[in-house]
């Protein structure tokens, strides 16, 4: 079976949309197909293996890749945070970590190749950045994502202050 390696914030009060992957009767549910069913339900449904992860940093995200691809590499992964045009945060403003420890940067192309977090994803796998703005504008965070995951055949990624809602094949 194909595996889906999703990574949300482990403690964001704001975290709607995040709470709505994961339980379908959450007020703000992702509810494909005009259903009660969560995204994660969605997933299994298409027959997706799905390994689910909660970070506080850049690090912690990392770590949970690499756990999660250590025997099988990712057909999808869906990473999700706060974001701007050019980072993903996993933590929340108020968390003890500083703010370049909590956040995925455009920045940390060097440090992600380096580690050679690309390995991660399948051939022809996706990208799901669940994550306001960060497909936003040239030098966006899809933008360096897709170069150190060069065999991706999708980075999804929204361009304005809201959340994708798509359905994931």
């Amino acid at each position: 079976r194909p595996l889906a390696v999703i990574v949300f914030p482990s403690a964001d009060p704001a975290a709607e949309s995040f709470q709505a992957w994961v339980n379908p009767k959450s007020p703000h549910a992702y509810a494909p197909y005009g259903t009660d069913r969560s995204g994660v339900y969605d997933l299994f449904r298409q027959g997706y293996r799905v390994l689910y992860y909660e970070a506080a940093t850049y690090e912690e995200a990392l770590a949970s890749l690499g756990e999660a691809t250590k025997d099988q590499q990712a057909s999808l992964i869906v990473l999700g945070g706060h974001g701007t045009p050019t980072n993903l945060s996993f933590g929340a403003e108020d968390e003890p970590a500083p703010e370049d420890e909590r956040t995925l940067d455009v920045i940390d192309e060097e440090d992600l190749r380096q580690r050679e977090i690309g390995r991660a994803l399948a051939p022809q796998g996706s990208i799901l950045l669940e994550s306001c703005c960060t497909g936003q504008g040239p030098g966006s965070l899809a933008d360096m994502l897709a170069r150190v995951f060069p065999h991706a055949a999708h980075i999804f990624a929204p361009t304005t202050d809201a959340t994708i809602r798509t359905d994931i094949h």
